[in-house]
């Protein structure tokens, strides 16, 4: 049995300020941002971990590092977990998008988004898809914690769960220091333990940081209805 803790990075300016955040403006944590990334130490203290990998942008490291604390593990930066790239756009608020390019906007829950100058929605889906796949197939029986991006961790678990592009809106993005929680078994059965946990971070840390401010009762969304679901997925069979 394998454990995967997918992990949100803490809070940026750009979190802050409602922007795009890809991988090119490769901001650091936020002083929110560095309490929520220590906030993780007490319950990944008792998770143990047996190895973190991270995104290679510094939003990720600085999380891992804080989500890390005390322990003799790893961390390990892996190319294929680096965010979206949001093109011209990144850095820009969601308002001023949405009055520059509304039709950007409004297609917004299709597989085939472009971002002019960036990536698109379908291609980073299936990078990160492998990618992790890949982390899981070379760990087996271990305890992964993965520390990555919003938008990215979004279409991993859409591609995991067969969500309709349609429906992306019905899987919030986990917000800043979140985190999901997978069980994996060696024959490709996987069951989501939890959804966009927040308990670690004290009330005025989980609030905001994200393209929905925190609510004291989450929001319903398919990730919370999946909770304590099995499926089987072959991509995850030994």
């Amino acid at each position: 049995m394998t454990t995967l803790y997918l992990v949100r990075h803490g809070e940026t300016d750009n979190n802050k300020a409602a922007c795009f955040n890809g991988s090119k403006t490769d901001q650091p944590l936020n002083g929110r941002g560095l309490a929520q990334a220590a906030s993780l130490a007490a319950p990944f203290a008792e998770i143990l971990p047996d190895v973190v990998f991270s995104s290679p942008l510094r939003r990720a490291v600085g999380t891992a590092e804080g989500l890390r604390g005390t322990l003799s593990v790893p961390i390990e930066t892996v190319e294929g977990l680096r965010e979206m790239d949001m093109g011209a756009y990144d850095g820009v608020s969601f308002a001023e998008v949405r009055v520059r390019d509304p039709e950007l906007m409004a297609n917004w829950n299709r597989a085939d988004v472009q971002m002019p100058g960036g990536e698109c929605f379908s291609k980073v889906q299936e990078r990160v898809f492998h990618t992790i796949v890949g982390l899981v197939a070379k760990n087996r029986g271990k305890t992964l914690a993965v520390v990555a991006h919003g938008t990215l961790l979004q279409l991993f678990l859409m591609r995991l769960w067969q969500v309709p592009w349609q429906e992306k809106s019905t899987l919030p993005i986990l917000h800043n220091a979140g985190y999901a929680t997978l069980q994996i078994a060696d024959d490709g059965h996987v069951t989501l333990l939890c959804y966009d946990e927040i308990g670690h971070l004290p009330p005025l840390l989980s609030d905001g940081g994200s393209l929905e401010p925190r609510r004291e009762t989450p929001r319903p969304s398919l990730g919370h209805d999946l909770v304590g679901k099995t499926l089987l997925f072959a991509d995850f069979a030994q």
